[in-house]
């Protein structure tokens, strides 16, 4: 994926900024598989090893991004940031090579596949406090929206059937950091 979006932040007060962007994301997919040529069913020349199936496309989905930060007394700032969910379908070339040829007149017969999924939205919520001039702590937790995206369908040859048997759980994330100036140079960072 590419995204591109401009983003523009206006401070409201002198404790809240605002920022938002609305863009644009482009996709890609590609897959390729072996297939099996050996089924009785599908009649003579027998015994051909496997073949190859290619599928690839893209796609354009609008995406957007809002950000608020809350400026504390004491230094500390409180954040919060959410992306949109980013829903994609995208119609599939398909090329074979080495197909039986039962099926590849049924590839050819079948059309074209589609791929439909949704990245996933997510929120962000950090917070920066000093210590002193010259140390900063920083936490933050977010959440992401995979189960969305576990639900990711390819249609083809009039079949539906999802990516994902099992589908996806959603994910949470913390994290925790310090910084401290040694001086003008150099700056000791860690995190977890």
């Amino acid at each position: 994926t590419l995204n591109l979006a401009p983003a523009v932040a206006v401070r409201l007060t002198e404790r809240i900024d605002v920022g938002a962007s609305l863009g644009a994301q482009y996709a890609t997919a590609e897959a390729a598989l072996s297939v099996g040529n050996d089924a009785t069913f599908y009649g003579p020349p027998a015994g051909l090893p496997d073949g190859q199936l290619r599928v690839s496309g893209r796609s354009w989905a609008p995406v957007a991004n809002l950000g608020l930060a809350y400026r504390a007394d004491g230094g500390s700032t409180v954040g919060v940031a959410w992306t949109s969910a980013v829903a994609h379908s995208i119609d599939l070339d398909a090329s074979a090579n080495a197909l039986h040829p039962m099926l590849g007149a049924m590839l050819h017969a079948q059309g074209p596949a589609e791929l439909e999924f949704a990245l996933p939205q997510q929120v962000t919520a950090s917070v920066t406090q000093p210590l002193g001039e010259r140390t900063l702590l920083a936490a933050s937790a977010g959440w992401q929206q995979w189960s969305r995206f576990g639900e990711a369908d390819l249609r083809f040859a009039g079949r539906t059937a999802p990516m994902f048997e099992y589908g996806l759980e959603d994910t949470w994330s913390v994290a925790l950091g310090a910084r401290h100036r040694l001086d003008r140079r150099w700056t000791l960072s860690a995190g977890l």
